[in-house]
């Protein structure tokens, strides 16, 4: 029926609610976790993918990734529109709001509750003070606002990524589940179903070109992107090596799903001696 996306504050039981949507829905629910054994799959360091998506803080998340970044939403990307290809899911949270902001029969949803609210909650959740509430509060809304800005550069806190903000201070869990099935079972729409399985089709396919010419085969590029439209791809980039623009183009076209290629890297001049 639809593609749903939560994001959620620590202590607004935002986990609790995905999960009974996706029960409520027969839904498949992607977690970070999930994406973890992913990426830990494809090659990335387990500790720095768990400081990545971890609870409480990636406070040093530029340390870990400064070198790492491209890469690793490569891959990100590709497992969440993998996954989303399938329709019929609800993702949690890692920037899906943005990745998802303008694709079709996708459902974007927030789940908050005010600060005193959620460290009562947290309070009751771990046995421990309100100071201790107060910096997992803290930490969790400073990582998932870092993360957002420091891979997609968007404010996590922007309302133009959400289509429902549900606030659970006065709304309990079941009619949170009960008000976010109803929206999305009379969201759903064929039509836009069918466009959206082309558009993730197209997205998937150039995080796959993203990766073989850059990540696998390791060409030096200054700039690379690939745009793909229905299987025709329009790769542009720049690089020293005069080599690239012809390699690149020779293993994109193997590539299953690759219909036509358009080849408009440029090689930048070598400087005068």
């Amino acid at each position: 029926m639809a593609i749903i996306t939560i994001s959620r504050k620590l202590g607004s039981l935002g986990n609790t609610i995905a999960q009974a949507v996706a029960e409520e829905l027969h839904y498949q629910l992607l977690t970070r976790e999930s994406v973890s054994t992913m990426l830990v799959d494809s090659g990335f360091s387990e500790s720095n993918v768990m400081k990545t998506f971890s609870e409480e803080g990636a406070s040093s998340l530029l340390e870990n990734f400064v070198l790492d970044r491209d890469r690793l939403i490569c891959y990100i990307k590709a497992a969440l529109y993998t996954f989303a290809r399938q329709d019929n899911v609800v993702i949690m949270g890692m920037g899906a709001q943005v990745l998802f902001h303008h694709m079709p029969h996708t459902f974007r949803l927030k789940i908050t509750a005010p600060l005193d609210v959620r460290l009562k909650r947290i309070q009751e959740r771990y046995g421990c003070d309100e100071h201790y509430a107060n910096h997992l509060v803290v930490a969790s809304d400073h990582a998932r606002s870092g993360f957002t800005k420091y891979f997609f550069n968007e404010e996590w806190e922007s309302i133009h990524f959400y289509d429902v903000i549900v606030n659970t201070e006065r709304i309990s869990t079941a009619g949170a589940v009960r008000l976010i099935t109803n929206e999305v079972r009379e969201f759903d729409g064929s039509d836009q179903k069918i466009l959206a399985q082309n558009t993730l089709a197209d997205l998937i396919l150039q995080q796959q070109i993203l990766s073989k010419i850059l990540y696998e085969e390791e060409l030096d590029f200054l700039y690379m992107n690939a745009v793909v439209e229905s299987g025709q791809v329009t790769l542009n980039g720049y690089s020293r090596l005069v080599d690239n623009k012809q390699r690149s183009e020779e293993l994109v076209r193997k590539i299953p799903g690759v219909r036509q290629v358009v080849n408009e890297i440029f090689i930048e001049p070598a400087a005068p001696e």
